[in-house]
């Protein structure tokens, strides 16, 4: 199909807005390298534009066009009759799944029962699917889509033959307006795959059927309230959200919790646009009231502990000073202006060399830690855990770079989907540690995903302004960056890899250590190998710590 050199199809513009009168630009994404789009990409509709995956070239271009044309019309139902943003609460990632398929059915059907012709745009391009290899997961719900779509079909499945019956009855009795009645046939649905212990990826899962969108329209992941009606009997995470103001019961009264939030962009590979405003970061941070007076925290003979001594930690920086009386090398700029004001019948300067000199480097660093889930874990029945020693470490480190002279941080992140990123401060620059700020940092509690992008381009803004010789950011992770709401593997690493070279455009260097050796391909992409450490004892990790910061002065 004919496009424009903007990658604008004006006739699958034109086909949109006929259907459902919506003038919303259809965009073609950019594929990736080395990904075959149509098992990677899917479109993702939006209130500014609706973004298609260039067709595979293997396809005929017959074959593009039916998925092209069914795309659109799909998206055309979703406009029409899907209410956007619908808050998922504690919907589990795989009841998101099937209430997403049901949903996509019974939009289509809508708008063929409007417009019943379009029925033959959706069966040309979905009779290919089931030939696909899929997941056991995916395989159901390939069928189930098949399934509703053809209600005559033959399907050898009972599941999916049970939910054709509960949904067509339900059409049959009050039509396909009531979306809260085909929401409740989800939940039994749902309920029945986890009996039946279907396994479920949600990193790696992505819709089915290729014509059909990402159901990131569909969704809001704001909302915490939970929904019993939709729970699966699925693993529970490995540790349940806690506030930090339920750990706050030590802290004195007159200390307050700030909390503001922050919104950032989000690189999106799959279509080579930044998203803006994505992500919302919660910062929180414990503050005295400004009459107070910050308790300052005595210092632990953290040189004890730490393998740093004095004659290599006070790094020095090398400096030229032009125009000296005496020094090592020729100025020529001096003597040429020197040479020029004589001929002009002006005295010459007589400062005409070079002399160096040495002085204390300055260093501004961001410690960044990893606050997850996962890091709750303990590497064996006799160690902390991951979390343990991450504190550790930094309070080590941040107590000794205090002592030389070095501007240091100490901030901690978490994220809960998109809509809730968590970013505590702990220790900013130029700032002693504090009882509340310590306090907190002690009593942080391990919860939710990683999503590393967001929290970085949060990190970077505290470096501004900040005149020093390096400027860092160390972040301590236990493996690549993941959440909910995200089901591509790469996406978040594509991500964070942006974040860290748009950073470094700007003289900030972001360094990973990492405690997970299975995640070393992602973060090494993020990082890059020269910033990139794997921690192959999680009990070293403040050698390991201590070795990025002599690299960093040095």
């Amino acid at each position: 199909m004919m496009q424009t050199d903007s990658g604008l199809s004006r006739s699958l513009s034109f086909l949109l807005q006929g259907l459902c009168g919506a003038e919303i630009p259809v965009q073609f994404m950019a594929a990736p390298d080395n990904t075959n789009p149509e098992i990677g990409l899917r479109p993702i509709i939006s209130a500014q534009s609706f973004l298609l995956p260039h067709s595979s070239s293997d396809f005929t271009s017959a074959r593009s066009s039916a998925l092209e044309r069914a795309s659109v019309a799909h998206a055309a139902a979703h406009l029409l009759y899907s209410t956007p943003a619908r808050e998922v609460t504690r919907l589990k990632p795989m009841g998101v799944a099937v209430v997403s398929a049901i949903e996509d059915a019974r939009v289509e059907l809508l708008l063929i029962k409007r417009l019943p012709g379009i029925r033959r745009w959706f069966c040309q391009a979905i009779q290919e699917e089931m030939s696909a290899e899929h997941s056991a997961f995916s395989l159901l719900i390939a069928k189930l889509s098949y399934g509703l779509l053809n209600e005559h079909a033959q399907v050898d499945d009972y599941w999916v033959n049970k939910a054709r019956d509960l949904f067509f009855t339900q059409a049959a009795q009050s039509g396909l307006e009531d979306y809260e009645c085909f929401r409740a046939i989800a939940s039994i649905l749902a309920n029945d795959l986890g009996q039946m212990r279907i396994q479920f990826n949600p990193q790696a899962y992505i819709n089915p059927v290729s014509y059909r969108d990402d159901n990131s329209y569909l969704w809001n992941f704001s909302s915490q309230q939970s929904e019993h009606d939709l729970s699966i009997n699925l693993p529970q995470s490995e540790s349940m959200p806690r506030s930090l103001m339920e750990n706050s019961g030590d802290i004195p009264p007159s200390v307050m919790v700030d909390i503001q939030t922050h919104h950032y962009p989000e690189w999106d590979y799959r279509s080579e646009i930044e998203r803006k405003d994505w992500c919302t970061i919660l910062e929180f941070k414990q503050n005295l009231p400004v009459t107070s007076r910050h308790e300052d925290v005595y210092r632990r003979n953290t040189q004890k502990h730490l393998r740093i001594y004095k004659q290599n930690t006070s790094a020095l920086s090398r400096e030229k000073l032009f125009r000296q009386q005496e020094g090592d090398l020729l100025d020529m700029n001096a003597i040429v202006d020197s040479v020029a004001l004589a001929r002009q019948g002006g005295l010459g300067d007589e400062r005409h060399y070079i002399r160096h000199t040495l002085r204390q480097k300055s260093v501004s660093l961001l410690l960044m830690l990893d606050l997850s889930a996962s890091v709750g874990n303990a590497i064996d029945d006799q160690s902390p855990s991951i979390l343990e020693l991450e504190r550790r470490a930094a309070i080590m480190l941040a107590d000794y770079a205090i002592v030389q002279g070095d501007r240091i941080a100490i901030h901690g992140f978490c994220s809960d989907k998109r809509s809730g990123v968590h970013y505590h401060r702990y220790l900013d620059f130029d700032r002693p540690f504090s009882m509340p700020g310590l306090h907190a940092l002690q009593n942080a509690a391990p919860q939710y995903s990683t999503r590393m992008g967001a929290a970085l381009r949060h990190g970077v803004q505290f470096f501004n302004g900040a005149d020093t010789d390096a400027r860092a950011i160390i972040m301590i992770t236990d493996g690549a960056p993941s959440d909910i709401d995200v089901f591509d593997p790469q996406y978040l690493v594509e991500d964070a890899r942006r974040v860290v070279m748009d950073a470094a455009k700007n003289r900030i260097d972001i360094y990973g250590l990492v405690l997970d050796p299975s995640a070393a391909q992602q973060t090494k992409k993020i990082f890059g190998s020269a910033r990139h450490r794997i921690v192959t004892r999680a009990q070293s990790l403040s050698i390991y710590l201590e070795s990025l910061y002599r690299q960093i002065r040095s």
